[in-house]
């Protein structure tokens, strides 16, 4: 029965006045060459504190038992260095981590009587070989179109472990389809992380005409260093007809303005100014009209025509010889005064004009009509 109750009274403290809420706590990453501390955190209640043990790798390197003296003992396990003075029961310091240093760690917390409790959890404790530079991007233009690939490479320094790659542009990250990812060792171990992009260029994918590129390098939550790059957007030209108002000499209404009379073009306009014409009114104009009678047509002689000497247009007919009778008109005659009546108007016409002398030019028009009508009456 006595037994009985001991058990009973055993197991009692241990559930419920035991140790408790045992729990470590180590970071997640540590700078190669720096300084940090693990801690084991633990509830006794009541009960006094037996001992405390640290492991690595399940190997005992740290020991902290209360009732004795010293209270602390180290052993020597893969090059572990702890700072004594700001180690005890609750955490330990360790100094100049390096990879070695790396790995797991368990706290290992026993209570004295009368619960006795022993209970033991572990960490993963991280150790981190920075890179030395920023992320560096390759293979970038200065501008590209819609519809243009985007192809480039982003490789980080060395280090240990490799570092996160990540892509975005215009701060919005780009999914793992337009990614390829690889990995590069040297001969002391360290990694180099290398990435490759390759993604279509969309027209939303400029804004204000710019194209941010950005690579991200990432370890833990310790390390982070970002490259960024831009490109500008290529317009594709476009060849544009000109109007027709805007081309001088193209689809005018009426001729090519003459400068030299005094017409001006304004501003690509169709319509031209007149120049300043006088214009003849033959039914106004003071022209004496003279009958001319068949009697007053004076004979044409015979004429000889030398063809080198007295020719004034190629296209004339060169007439040889001929002779008329005073009372019989033939058809050679008639073509003679005809032709002769219409050259002399001809010239003479083209004479007053180039002395824009145009009134008396109608004038003598006027007088050459009635004379070919009376000698067209000849016939």
């Amino acid at each position: 029965m006595k037994i009985l109750l001991f058990l009973l009274a055993f197991l009692f403290f241990k559930f419920i006045f035991g140790l408790k809420e045992v729990h470590i706590q180590t970071p997640t990453a540590v700078k190669k060459g720096e300084t940090t501390k693990l801690y084991c955190w633990f509830d006794t209640e009541g009960d006094p504190l037996y001992l405390v043990k640290w492991y690595k790798s399940g190997r005992e390197f740290y020991r902290y038992v209360p009732q004795e003296t010293p209270s602390i003992k180290i052993f020597p396990v893969d090059n572990i260095e702890i700072k004594e003075s700001e180690s005890n029961a609750t955490q330990i310091t360790l100094v100049n981590v390096n990879t070695d240093t790396a790995g797991s760690f368990s706290c290992e917390v026993s209570a004295d009587a009368p619960s006795f409790q022993t209970e033991i959890v572990s960490g993963i404790l991280n150790v981190v070989e920075l890179p030395l530079n920023r992320p560096v991007i390759n293979g970038l233009r200065s501008k590209y179109r819609v519809n243009d690939t985007l192809k480039l490479n982003c490789s980080s320094s060395f280090s240990n472990p490799a570092a996160n790659l990540t892509w975005y542009i215009n701060n919005k990250q780009v999914t793992e389809t337009f990614i390829t990812t690889y990995i590069i060792f040297n001969d002391s171990g360290r990694i180099s992380s290398q990435s490759g992009l390759h993604i279509p260029i969309h027209p939303e994918s400029f804004i204000n005409e710019k194209l941010k590129i950005r690579c991200s390098a990432s370890i833990y939550d310790i390390y982070w260093q970002s490259t960024e790059v831009s490109a500008e957007e290529e317009k594709i030209r476009t060849n544009y007809s000109l109007s027709t108002n805007n081309v001088i000499g193209i689809n005018y209404h009426q001729p090519p303005p003459n400068f030299q009379l005094g017409q001006k073009k304004l501003n690509g306009e169709i319509n031209v100014q007149d120049a300043d014409v006088v214009d003849v009114d033959v039914d106004d104009a003071d022209v004496d009209v003279v009958d001319i009678d068949d009697a007053e047509i004076a004979d044409v002689d015979d004429a000889d025509v030398d063809d080198e000497d007295n020719v004034s247009d190629p296209e004339d007919d060169v007439v040889d010889e001929g002779a008329a009778d005073d009372d019989d008109f033939t058809g050679t005659n008639l073509f003679f005064i005809l032709s002769a009546n219409l050259s002399c108007t001809v010239l003479v016409s083209s004479a007053f004009l180039l002395r824009s002398n145009r009134k008396n030019s109608c004038f003598f028009l006027i007088i050459s009509a009635h004379f070919w009508r009376h000698s067209w009456a000849l016939t």
